[in-house]
């Protein structure tokens, strides 16, 4: 529906959808979405409390209808002059040819490998210099994950592994039982503690998949109470959230309107800042991507 909504305003015919990103796995092959080869309802994707991925077919995806036709294309087929057009992508090769296909009445919409080849058709060039090595050894960090996805398990094992310690969310916080207001202040002194002496910490939901949504919004909520206290407290000035919602609610809790980018740890993994946020950085990802090492004190 957004989607024929921009082609109203822009008084466009046609849009180009390839949400396929092979860079990091994700395919759409004769009309079905794959990640590291399954179909995207058979992967973690599927346990999503809000957007749980019930089918592969793009078409469903895609969200409700309206009045524009959709169509299945592959890269080499003659295009509709108008409606919405769902692209098959395999490959960066294939997000090219459709990159050198785009016309000036096309809505493109896609994810970041495709907008890269539309970048590479306009002739630009990644800056080097937007590439960050390391968030700083020397200042502490908060890693704030809010995402059920298996990259939650790796997360946790990878801090095991370099002494991070966990925070994990108290689960009595979203079950009902006690005050949830002393809870959440017995829960982040325990963490100023463990970042005072450690450095950085995780905040991390450890529950399995949390199928009742409003229980998952709800541990979620408390995820971000925990991270806005530690930012009140000045606690930290590098918070590494994952997972788009958990982002978007620290975002909001901030206030910030108006984001900068400061670098990128690796694609898709964004350093933002904002004009009168001072020293303080937010690093932001998908929750099904996996922190780089660069993420990690030390690097």
């Amino acid at each position: 529906m957004e989607i024929e909504a921009v082609l109203g305003a822009w008084a466009l015919k046609r849009a180009l959808v390839l949400p396929a990103n092979p860079s990091q796995g994700r395919v759409v092959r004769a009309g079905q979405y794959f990640v590291q080869g399954q179909p995207i309802h058979e992967t973690e994707f599927r346990n999503d409390p809000r957007y749980p991925r019930r089918t592969a077919d793009v078409r469903v995806l895609a969200g409700p209808r309206g009045s524009a036709p959709v169509h299945l294309c592959r890269a080499g087929d003659v295009l509709p002059r108008s409606g919405i057009v769902l692209g098959d992508a395999e490959c960066v090769d294939d997000l090219r040819s459709w990159a050198a296909r785009v016309e000036d009445d096309t809505l493109c919409v896609g994810g970041v490998d495709f907008f890269r080849a539309l970048l590479e058709k306009a002739g630009w060039k990644p800056n080097p210099h937007l590439r960050l090595t390391s968030v700083g050894s020397d200042t502490k960090s908060v890693f704030v994950c809010g995402t059920a996805s298996s990259g939650k398990t790796t997360l946790m094992q990878t801090a095991a592994a370099r002494g991070v310690p966990l925070a994990r969310l108290p689960p009595e916080l979203f079950s009902g039982a006690g005050d949830s207001t002393t809870m959440l202040e017995e829960w982040v002194q325990r963490i100023l503690t463990s970042l005072a002496v450690a450095g950085s910490v995780v905040l991390v939901i450890d529950q399995p998949p949390i199928q009742d949504a409003a229980r998952a919004r709800q541990a979620a909520d408390f995820l971000v109470q925990g991270a806005w206290r530690l930012l009140r407290e000045g606690a930290a000035r590098r918070f590494l959230v994952e997972g788009g919602a958990t982002a978007s609610a620290l975002l909001q809790r901030l206030g910030w309107r108006r984001l900068e980018v400061e670098g990128e740890l690796s694609p898709g993994i964004v350093c933002l800042t904002e004009p009168s946020a001072g020293s303080l950085r937010l690093i932001v990802k998908p929750g099904s991507y996996t922190w780089p090492p660069a993420a990690w004190p030390g690097g």
